[in-house]
C-alpha cells in the first residue's frame, strides 16, 4: 500500500511534554488594534482579532456579503492573493525583566511569516495547531511592531501538489492542514479565508512554568473514585515545587517536590469518596467536578488553574456475533442507545460564531434528546466552548480527526505536522468527559475500498472513482464528482452513489 495516509478508527493517548497547554498566568494581550491590506498594497485598513479577511473585507465594505446570490463565484480572488496584517504594541522595561517572553498564536490559517520589529520569527503552515516561539531577544522597550504575512493559498497549494510523486485522490487541497470545507463541499460554498482565527499573546515567566495538567481517573466505583494529578513542568534550575490540589473548596492534595533542570513530570495521587457519576443525556445528570490547582515554585505561585472533569467509564463495544461484529457503546456499565447527529461547522467564517450560537445549539440538541455530535472529519477540531457545553448538558462526542474523502501525502515533513497536530488537539481535548472516542477520518477507508482510488491510475476529478470498478447497479454522475445524492447515516458515513436497483 502507498504512503498514503489513511487513518480509520483509532483511540489512543499522546505526550510531548513540548506543546502540552496550560492556563497561562502571566499574559499581554494582541488581539486588539490590528490592521490589513492585500499583499503589495500601500494602504491599511482595520482588522478585527481573532478573524478572517473575509470578515475584514466585508467589514470594511470591501466586499458584498459572501453568501449573498451568486457572490461566491466573484470573490475566489481572495484565496488567489496574498494578505497581511499588522500592529503596534508597547513594551517597557518591566515587561522586560520576565526571564522568558514567548508569542503564542493559538490559530493561524494557514500558510504564515511572523515578522517582529522586521525579523522573521515563525513560519507556520497549519491551521489546527498553536504556535509559540521565544521572541524576548526581538523585543525592545517602546514601540514594537508585529507583522504576519499570510502567502496566497491556493497558489501555495498547487506549487505544493506539483512536486507529490503521486497526483492523489482530493486535489491539491490534500497538502495543505487547513478545514476542507473552505475549499467547498456538497452542502456549502467555496471561501478560501485566511487570518488570525484564534487568539494571539504574549507570554512572560521566570524560571518555572506549567506546560499541562492531567487529572487521570485510575478506578472508579461507587464507594471511591481513585484519581492522579500529573504536572509536566519545564524548570531553569533544579529547585523545588510544591503542588496543591483543591476539589470544590477542599483542599485533597499538598505535595512537595524536587526539580531537575528542564523537563519534569510530576504526579500526585487523590480520591473522591461516594462519587457522583457523569451520564450521557438522557440517561442521568452529566455532573461534573470543579478542580482548582496551584504550583508554588520557591514558595511563589507558578501556576494556577481550574478544570471541570467527569467522572465515568465508557467503552466501545466491538465482539463477534452472529452477523459479524457489534458496534455500541456502554458508558457506566451500560449499553447506551446512540441518538445523535452529524455536526459540521456554524459558519463558513468561524470567528465570528458567538458563544450564544454554541450555547443554542448544544440546547436544541439536548432538547432533541440526542446524546451524541459527530464532529465531521472536513471541519475543525472545535473551540473549548463546545466541548465545555457537550460536558455541562450530557453530550457524548465522536471526534474525527480532520480528514476527509482523499488520500494524503506520506512524507516525513506532512506526517510530522500531523503527528504534532494530533498530539496538541488531543491533550487540549483529553480533559473532557464528553470524549468519546477519536476517529481517524471521515470516509478515507470507504473511498479506498470501494471508490477505486488505489487501482486508479488517471484520477477522476473529485474521489478518484474508477468506473470499471464500479458495480453494475451504480450511477456515476460525472458533472457531481461521485456526489449523486449523500445520504446522512447518524454519526458515522456518507453514502456517495446512486443506487439503480432494489435498495
Amino acid at each position: 500500500m502507498p504512503r498514503f495516509l489513511s487513518l480509520s478508527f483509532l483511540v489512543f493517548f499522546f505526550l510531548n511534554t513540548n506543546i502540552v497547554p496550560a492556563q497561562d498566568l502571566n499574559t499581554f494581550d494582541l488581539n486588539g488594534g490590528w490592521k490589513f491590506r492585500q499583499g503589495g498594497a500601500k494602504e491599511w485598513s482595520p482588522a478585527k482579532v481573532p478573524g478572517v479577511v473575509h470578515l475584514d473585507l466585508l467589514r470594511n465594505n470591501m466586499i458584498p456579503d459572501p453568501y449573498m446570490r451568486d457572490n461566491e463565484t466573484k470573490l475566489q480572488w481572495i484565496g488567489e492573493t496574498g494578505w497581511e496584517y499588522m500592529k503596534t504594541f508597547r513594551f517597557d522595561e518591566k515587561n522586560l525583566a520576565w526571564k522568558h517572553i514567548d508569542l503564542v498564536s493559538k490559530g493561524l490559517d494557514t500558510y504564515a511569516n511572523v515578522y517582529l520589529n522586521d525579523s522573521l520569527v515563525l513560519v507556520a503552515d497549519n491551521m489546527f495547531r498553536e504556535w509559540y516561539v521565544d521572541i524576548k531577544r526581538f523585543l525592545h522597550t517602546g514601540t514594537n511592531t508585529l507583522r504576519i504575512q499570510f502567502p496566497a493559498i491556493i497558489p501555495e497549494n498547487s506549487a505544493r501538489y506539483s512536486k507529490l510523486p503521486n497526483k492523489l485522490p482530493g486535489d491539491e487541497k490534500v497538502v495543505n492542514r487547513k478545514a476542507a470545507y473552505h475549499f467547498g463541499w456538497d452542502w456549502g460554498p467555496k471561501l478560501v479565508t485566511c487570518g488570525i482565527w484564534r487568539p494571539i499573546y504574549i507570554r512572560e515567566w521566570n524560571e518555572a512554568r506549567v506546560l499541562g495538567v492531567q487529572f487521570i481517573q485510575k478506578k472508579l466505583d461507587d464507594s471511591a473514585a481513585s484519581l492522579s494529578a500529573e504536572f509536566t513542568l519545564f524548570s531553569d534550575p533544579g529547585d523545588s515545587a510544591d503542588v496543591r490540589i483543591f476539589l470544590d473548596s477542599t483542599e485533597v492534595l499538598r505535595k512537595p517536590f524536587n526539580l531537575n533542570k528542564g523537563l519534569n513530570l510530576i504526579r500526585g495521587d487523590f480520591s473522591i469518596k461516594n462519587p457522583v457519576r457523569w451520564w450521557p443525556n438522557g440517561l442521568g445528570d452529566p455532573y461534573l467536578y470543579n478542580i482548582r490547582y496551584e504550583v508554588y515554585f520557591n514558595g511563589r505561585i507558578a501556576a494556577e488553574g481550574r478544570q471541570k472533569i467527569g467522572l465515568r467509564t465508557i467503552k466501545l463495544v466491538q465482539e463477534k456475533d452472529s452477523t459479524g461484529k457489534t458496534f455500541y457503546f456502554k458508558v457506566n456499565g451500560s449499553p447506551v442507545f446512540i441518538k445523535g447527529a452529524n455536526y459540521i461547522p456554524q459558519d463558513n467564517f468561524v470567528p465570528r460564531v458567538t458563544d450564544s450560537a454554541y450555547r443554542a445549539l448544544i440546547r436544541d440538541a439536548k432538547q432533541a434528546n440526542m446524546n451524541m455530535l459527530r464532529v465531521w472529519g472536513g471541519g475543525i477540531y472545535e473551540n473549548d466552548i463546545f466541548y465545555d457545553l457537550c460536558d455541562e448538558n450530557g453530550i457524548m462526542v465522536w471526534q474525527d480527526f480532520m480528514f476527509a474523502c482523499a488520500m494524503y501525502p506520506g512524507n516525513k515533513e506532512f506526517l510530522d505536522n500531523v503527528r504534532n497536530e494530533a498530539i496538541q488537539n488531543i491533550v487540549r481535548l483529553r480533559r473532557h468527559p464528553c470524549i468519546a472516542l477519536w476517529c481517524g477520518n471521515n470516509e478515507i477507508d470507504e473511498g479506498w475500498k470501494n471508490w477505486g482510488c488505489r487501482n486508479n491510475t488517471d484520477i477522476i476529478p473529485g474521489f478518484g472513482c474508477d468506473l470499471q470498478k464500479l458495480p453494475d447497479d451504480l450511477q456515476y454522475d460525472s458533472a457531481r464528482q461521485c456526489k449523486t445524492i449523500r445520504y446522512d447515516t447518524g454519526i458515522h458515513f456518507h453514502i456517495s452513489f446512486t443506487r439503480l436497483g432494489p435498495s
